[in-house]
Parts: C-alpha cells; structure tokens; sequence
C-alpha cells in the first residue's frame, strides 16, 4: 500500500484528548468510522501496522481513502468480487494437430490482497479467540467453502492474524462425549477380562470338585451302610 495515508487526528476519551488514526466509510449513504488509538510516536505507526489494526476490525482498506469500507459495505463488496474470482485451478480440454484430446490444468492463482481482505472479513465475524476458535459451526473448511477459496488460503491467513483453529462448541462436545464412550468402554473390556479369568479358572477346577464330591458320597453310603449293620447287631 505504497503512499497510502491515514487521517490523523484527536478524539475524546475519559474526558481528554487522545490521538488517534481514524478510518471512514466511503460508500455515499454511510456514516461508520473506526479509530486507532496512538499513544506512541507517529513513527512508530506505520502504514502497515495500521492497515493491519483496521483489518482485524473487519474493514476494508483500500489503497486510498476513497476506497474505505466499513464491515457492514465490505462484505457486501468483497462478496461481489468473491462471485467474480476463479480461484480454483481449472480442468481445460485441448485437442492436438492429430485429432487426439488431451487435459491441460490451469494452475490456481496466487491470492491476492483483495482475496485476503475477503477471508480476513469473514474470519472476524467467526473466530473468537485463540483459546475458543471458531464460532459454531465454522471451521476453516466451512469457511473456504462458503467464500469459494482454497482451503490453503484461510489456513494462512488464520494462522497469520487470527490463531489456531482450535475447534468449535459442537467439535468440543462431540470430542468429550467420545472420550467419555472411550473410557466407559475400556473400564468394561477390563471387568469382562476379569469375569473371563475368572470363570475360566472355575472351569478347570469343575472335574476336580466333582471327582471330591463323588467320592465323599461314596463315604457317606459306606457310612450309612456300616451304620445300619451296627444297628442290626445291636437289636439282635
């Protein structure tokens, strides 16, 4: 953004003066302005950097003020020219001298300034913060997917400006809810090894208990049998 200047000027905060760098609409019917605190010197606010501090609060810079927009009339803009990009690379059909059809790839372009300011618009509307991500349901596939681009162009720009993709409300709980499945099942695969050893073990001592149990009825009958015998004695 080579000579682009930004107005420079004073607003009221606390009840004193403070200067600022301030951003105007320029669609005709719209009043909206952003400002940019300057607490330091003016050398140390750079183009750049306030091209960056007004991006992130969703406006659109343009390479000169005529071209300023606010987030409500940059989306509306940017969506216009979204609708007239090709970003994608395209499959074109080409036939040789010979007759024979052969497939020609057009390579993707590269993305241009207005092609991030497009995905930095939207970012802003549905990333929260670095620690939350995006908003639910939006992800960076979601998000290319609505604006058209490659998925590679919004993974850049929101690794650049905004943070990690992190995930959303619905991603989280799903995530939680399996994690909780994952647990519950190992916590039961570990009970049924346990009632598996166990009866496996009860199995192999069945023959035994019954080969014991056989034999001291076999006692019992001889027992029983000596009992009577001694019985008939006794009353003889």
């Amino acid at each position: 953004m080579t000579g682009r200047v930004f107005e420079k000027g004073q607003i009221i905060m606390g009840g004193q003066r403070v200067g600022a760098f301030t951003l105007r609409c320029s669609h005709p019917i719209c009043r909206n302005s952003a400002d940019i605190i300057n607490r330091s010197s003016i050398k140390s606010c750079s183009a750049a950097k306030l091209r960056v501090g007004f991006e992130n609060k969703g406006w659109y810079v343009g390479d000169r003020i005529s071209e300023d927009l606010c987030p409500d009339h940059a989306r509306a803009a940017l969506e216009e020219r979204r609708a007239r990009r090709r970003p994608h690379a395209t499959n074109l059909k080409l036939v040789t001298t010979e007759g024979q059809e052969i497939m020609a790839v057009e390579p993707p372009k590269a993305m241009s300034r207005d092609d991030k300011r497009i995905i930095n618009a939207k970012l802003h509307d549905v990333y929260i913060n670095e620690r939350e991500g995006y908003q639910t349901p939006w992800t960076d596939k979601k998000v290319a997917e609505d604006l058209g681009v490659p998925l590679a162009w919004v993974v850049e720009i929101r690794e650049d400006l905004f943070g990690p993709a992190a995930d959303n409300s619905e991603v989280r709980e799903y995530l939680e809810r399996a994690e909780k499945a994952k647990a519950d099942a190992a916590d039961l695969l570990a009970k049924i090894h346990t009632q598996i050893i166990t009866i496996e073990g009860e199995a192999a001592t069945l023959p035994k208990l019954k080969q014991l149990a056989a034999e001291i009825a076999r006692q019992l009958d001889a027992t029983n049998v000596t009992g009577q015998r001694i019985q008939r004695a006794v009353a003889s």
